[in-house]
């Protein structure tokens, strides 16, 4: 892996996280690939870059007390955008 490569954040470099199921009856946990990196355990250094922006984005929003909606809102865009936009995703 060169330098242009960095550990994902998400799966921290194993490739595959943890899904918990929760159920009327019970809860349940499952592994599945980690949608970050691929399952690959890496991501590129620009992917890396969004991500982080995203993340400082995420932790002003809450700081400031709004909601994912309210900051979409605020931005002309859907809450999906702004949460692709907070994961690094978009």
């Amino acid at each position: 892996m060169t330098e242009d490569y960095h550990v994902c954040p998400h799966c921290q470099g194993v490739g595959i996280i943890e899904v918990v199921w929760q159920g009327i009856s019970r809860d349940a946990a499952d592994a599945a690939d980690c949608p970050m990196c691929n399952a690959e355990g890496y991501i590129t250094r620009e992917q890396a870059e969004r991500y982080d922006a995203g993340w400082r984005l995420r932790r002003a929003r809450i700081k400031a007390g709004k909601s994912l909606r309210e900051a979409a809102d605020e931005r002309g865009i859907s809450v999906k955008q702004m949460a692709d936009i907070e994961w690094g995703r978009a």
